[in-house]
């Protein structure tokens, strides 16, 4: 019994390696999707590792019954992407009770102010809704989502210069809030 098993780990290990040919590289140096060195695409190294995040910049009041967010694409370091070089498309799950502003802010590429009756809608709002950005780099384009909920971080990690953090304690059941 001990010989049968023996064997069948050998074949699988076996079994899940490939030869270098059949890894879609041919004697020419084309790469898995067939295109040539000089097509591929070059991605900036200050999008390589980029992702989006956002926090409460205006938290939800009932005489208003609006919060607003503040979205951005930072660099790997935290820094905030430069997108002024691409045409880039932002997009969240449709819904009626938020708008969205593309921004030309210090601190923001994009604004969303989310509409409800309670705090507990919006909140609801905001996890539920995955916001998205598609980013031209060459003949290719990049995209970036992510539920909103998941990408919250606390306003004063950032500098926004529109937000008095001040002398607030953070609330620890709403990630992103003042």
């Amino acid at each position: 019994m001990r010989f049968y098993t023996a064997m069948f780990i050998v074949l699988q290990v076996l079994a899940c390696q490939q030869p270098e040919e059949d890894l879609g590289q041919s004697d020419t140096g084309s790469s898995f999707d067939g295109r040539d060195e000089d097509e591929k695409v070059n991605i900036p190294s200050n999008v390589t590792g980029a992702f989006l995040t956002c926090a409460v910049r205006e938290e939800w009041q009932e005489s208003q019954q609006v919060q607003e967010m503040g979205c951005r694409l930072n660099q790997q370091s935290g820094e905030k992407l430069d997108l002024e070089p691409y045409a880039e498309t932002w997009a969240y799950t449709p819904n009626e009770l938020i708008t969205q502003a593309v921004v030309d802010h210090p601190t923001w590429h994009v604004f969303y102010q989310i509409r409800g009756s309670s705090q507990a809608v919006v909140d609801q709002l905001v996890k539920d809704t995955e916001i998205s950005l598609d980013l031209p780099i060459g003949d290719e384009t990049l995209t970036f989502r992510s539920p909103m909920g998941s990408i919250l971080q606390d306003i004063d990690l950032f500098n926004d210069p529109d937000v008095d953090v001040g002398p607030v304690g953070i609330d620890e059941e709403r990630p992103g809030s003042l």
